[in-house]
């Protein structure tokens, strides 16, 4: 079966124990069509119980940021904490030079609070982030702080455009991000 037809059916919700082991097998090598970001994040949201040594190896794929994204933003998601995975994600939230868009950037700042929250860096990656990333980054900077400083989700402010939230968000958060 096409990996298109079994990603269709995954994304729907309708995802059986067939399609997963598939996804799986094309994870592991066996790679007939598709695209690595879509089986990535996809398989990450998903797949009830991931195996992860099947998406870890992507976090090096310098090739290709978007991907190395998807796998931070599913792991992160997935409450996976191996070792070396948050020392990934601070590095790659604090930027490298190959992720010329800062999709792998803002990937991981959104992954922080959820992967780094208590790491002494992550302040530090964000408080840079906010005063010199690019709009978009410095939008997850403010977005990532609110989380860490324990908004509930349901209030932390998203920008409507980007670099909107510089203004918007409380003296708490200001003030943990040195602004």
């Amino acid at each position: 079966m096409p990996i298109d037809t079994i990603l269709e059916r995954v994304r729907d919700g309708q995802g059986s124990g067939a399609d997963f082991q598939a996804l799986e097998a094309w994870l592991a090598g066996d790679r007939m069509g598709g695209d690595l970001y879509d089986v990535i994040s996809n398989y990450l949201w998903h797949a009830p119980q991931p195996r992860f040594e099947l998406v870890e190896p992507f976090l090096a794929l310098r090739s290709d940021p978007m991907v190395v994204a998807a796998t931070v933003s599913g792991l992160a998601t997935r409450g996976y904490d191996a070792s070396g995975f948050v020392d990934a994600v601070v590095a790659f939230a604090a930027g490298e030079p190959w992720d010329k868009g800062n999709d792998l950037r803002t990937a991981a700042i959104l992954a922080l609070p959820k992967v780094a929250a208590r790491d002494d860096r992550t302040r530090a990656v964000l408080i840079d982030s906010a005063k010199y990333g690019t709009p978009s980054v410095q939008d997850c900077a403010w977005i990532a702080a609110q989380q860490i400083l324990g908004m509930p989700a349901k209030d932390v402010i998203w920008g409507k455009t980007e670099g909107d939230l510089v203004n918007r968000v409380s003296p708490e958060v200001r003030a943990w991000l040195g602004q």
